[in-house]
């Protein structure tokens, strides 16, 4: 280590000129150190986009991310913060070493889970109503964090229960209809999943002849 100059003189007719070029040498014989833990979301939602950082490394010079199959960059490979894409629909480690001219450091990773829309069950309750009369529908249980969002056609009432598992119903006087409810989440809103209601009256009053 140290300061190095490199003088080139060239001597033409008793005169004598000269250039001088330098540099300074560190001495680094080590490889950098093994980053900080990576900082970002350890789940993620298929297709959505996310961001992987870890603090500056002294002495590295780069910065090498490993990535799941599946996964791409945006931005950042090199740096010591990226972007990706998360086009896969399984989960994985984010691995990244410090580099400098005398190598790699340990790898330090983050493990990364994939969420997915969670599509709810076909509800439970009565299929076969009384016009007017009361009935409540239920939903199975979903992760927390799931948001329940009930639909029922008119003239049929939800009287209670939105946004949870149990809703009550009042029927109308319409033939048939239906239960349905779909959840939103992290990922965003699942399909409906529908309950065929058939829907009766009172007989109508008999004629009697005789």
């Amino acid at each position: 280590a140290g300061n190095y100059r490199l003088v080139v003189c060239r001597t033409v007719g008793g005169l004598t000129c000269c250039d001088t070029a330098s540099v300074t040498v560190i001495a680094d014989t080590n490889v950098p150190p093994t980053p900080a833990p990576i900082a970002g979301d350890s789940s993620i939602c298929f297709g959505q986009n996310g961001t992987f950082s870890v603090a500056t490394v002294a002495g590295a010079t780069g910065y090498t991310w490993t990535l799941p199959a599946g996964v791409s960059f945006n931005s950042g490979q090199n740096t010591n913060s990226i972007s990706v894409n998360w086009n896969s629909q399984n989960g994985g480690n984010i691995c990244v070493t410090a580099d400098n001219a005398c190598g790699s450091s340990p790898p330090v990773c983050i493990p990364v889970t994939v969420d997915t829309i969670v599509v709810p069950a076909i509800p439970t309750g009565n299929t076969v109503v009384c016009a007017g009369a009361t009935h409540t529908y239920s939903a199975a249980a979903l992760p927390a964090g799931s948001t329940y969002n009930w639909t029922v056609a008119a003239p049929a009432i939800l009287v209670s229960g939105q946004g949870t598992n149990q809703i009550s119903v009042i029927w109308g006087n319409t033939p048939s209809g239906n239960v349905c409810v779909n959840t939103t989440g992290a990922c965003g809103a699942s399909a409906q999943a529908c309950l065929p209601v058939v829907i009766t009256s009172i007989p109508a009053i008999p004629m009697v002849s005789g």
